[in-house]
Order: structure tokens, then sequence, then C-alpha cells
């Protein structure tokens, strides 16, 4: 398993704002895709891992880009130095 300093979560009610949020993600910090899921109705949630700063980058430059087209939900969530049992939790 590789080592993670830190989990970005990005979570949305739409496909093309998760998509869009993850390129923004990967574009603007030095993180990896670790996992995508679907978490219950609507919502999809991405998982990005990466050192805790460029994690936090990556979650912030993706809510900061995005602009409202109307329904659509976002939010998203860094978790710096998860604990095994997080990671074991949600499969990471």
């Amino acid at each position: 398993m590789m080592q993670r300093h830190a989990i970005g979560i990005l979570e949305t009610n739409s496909w093309g704002v998760a998509t869009a949020g993850l390129d923004q993600m990967l574009k603007s910090a030095n993180v990896r895709t670790i996992k995508y899921d679907l978490v219950g109705g609507i919502w999809i949630a991405v998982y990005v891992a990466g050192d805790i700063n460029a994690v936090s980058q990556a979650v912030n430059s993706a809510l900061s880009s995005y602009t409202d087209s109307g329904g659509v939900q976002i939010r998203g969530t860094v978790i710096p130095n998860p604990t095994p049992e997080f990671l074991e939790l949600y499969d990471l």
C-alpha cells in the first residue's frame, strides 16, 4: 500500500462536475486519483491522495473553479494523516 499523507474527497451530485473537478485537482497539484465511488442516491465521491499541502490545494482549486449551474451541489474535504482504520473502512 502506498503511503498517503492526506486524502482529498470531492463530492457532488453530477458526473460532469465530478469529472471536471477531478481534472482540475490533477492539473493543480501533485496528487493521484485513488478511487471514485457512488455514495448513495445520486452522489459521487472522487478520492485523491498526496501530501497534505498538495491535497488541500487540489480540493480548494476544484471547489473554486466550479461555477454554479443550478441544482448541482459540490463539497470537498481533506483528511490529513488518515489512520489505517480509516483507509481500511473506505477501501483506500
